[in-house]
């Protein structure tokens, strides 16, 4: 039984694609297009300026309560504040 389209829903310059047009498509390093455009695509999340590292760490209850309280973005701010006691201690 095959599927019949939605006159509503077709979209003539993004139509949907069919097996032939899968089996022409190619990654984008090895297609035609300009060097320029392929630098630009790259799969997965974009690099962040300032990476941060992952860890575990115990804080006293009186520490995180305090900082929560402060309410959204609780974690940058404590971030913040340990990054001005390093600089302040070099």
């Amino acid at each position: 039984m095959k599927k019949t389209p939605n006159p509503e829903l077709i979209d003539e310059i993004n139509p949907e694609w069919d097996d032939k047009m899968f089996d022409r498509a190619e990654p984008v390093e090895e297609s035609s297009l300009p060097e320029s455009f392929k630098a630009m695509v790259r799969r997965g999340r974009p690099f962040k300026a300032n990476k941060k590292i992952s860890t575990t760490v115990r804080y006293s209850v009186e520490v995180i309560e305090y900082f929560k309280s402060t309410g959204k973005g609780w974690q940058t701010r404590m971030d913040d504040v340990l990054k001005k006691h390093v600089e302040s201690h070099q």
